[in-house]
């Protein structure tokens, strides 16, 4: 079933405005936070609605993304080798080893979204790629403060360790060369839409 870009679009908004509200509304606050996963996974199903091209490739390319992040999360969790001293709190849902299965889906959405905007400069893939791991190391900037606030995830320290940001750059970058390199990339409205409304919430979020 083919659904038109601008429907798929109006669902996120709504969803999301709605979800800023409740969040921000102190006696839906703890509701809406622990229905955080369900957004993330509207999302990715969004995404594979949204998809114009290649949707087999595409998925076999989700599927690694998904072992990658749920692999790159568990060793950081477990051990502080990657991003840093950190540990998932319970609004993400239902985990695997200490890591909830929807980061899985959102290391790939990250992914498709970010290379959705930059797939429109005509410039080597490589360019692309780098471009691209640098916006989902952005938006990781603007999640981090929301996340704690919201008990995604916490730092045991209690302060955001700058090697987050680095590992965060470093292991999305290989998964953007392939994306790139297998010519999976599309200019999508709706994977640039989501990437934006994403960067809205948590700005607004961080702000109010």
């Amino acid at each position: 079933m083919r659904i038109k870009e601008p429907t798929l679009i109006a669902i996120l908004i709504i969803f999301y405005l709605v979800g800023t509200v409740g969040i921000l509304t102190p006696a839906y606050k703890n509701s809406f936070l622990a229905l955080s996963f369900f957004n993330l996974i509207l999302s990715f199903v969004i995404l594979l609605f949204a998809r114009k091209k290649q949707f087999f490739l595409f998925l076999l390319f989700l599927v690694v993304c998904f072992i990658v992040g749920i692999g790159v999360e568990w060793i950081g969790i477990h051990t502080g080798y990657l991003f840093g001293n950190y540990s998932y709190g319970t609004n993400l849902g239902a985990k695997i080893s200490g890591v909830p299965w929807v980061i899985g889906l959102n290391w790939g959405l990250l992914i498709v979204t970010s290379a959705s905007i930059v797939n429109k400069f005509k410039t080597s893939i490589y360019i692309k790629a780098v471009l691209a791991a640098l916006l989902m190391t952005g938006l990781d900037y603007l999640m981090e403060p929301v996340a704690v606030e919201s008990n995604f995830w916490k730092w045991k320290n209690g302060s955001i360790p700058l090697y987050n940001y680095v590992c965060w750059f470093l292991v999305s970058l290989p998964l953007q060369l392939m994306y790139f390199k297998f010519k999976l990339a599309e200019t999508n409205k709706v994977f640039s839409t989501l990437f934006l409304i994403l960067a809205v919430f948590f700005i607004l979020l961080t702000l109010f």
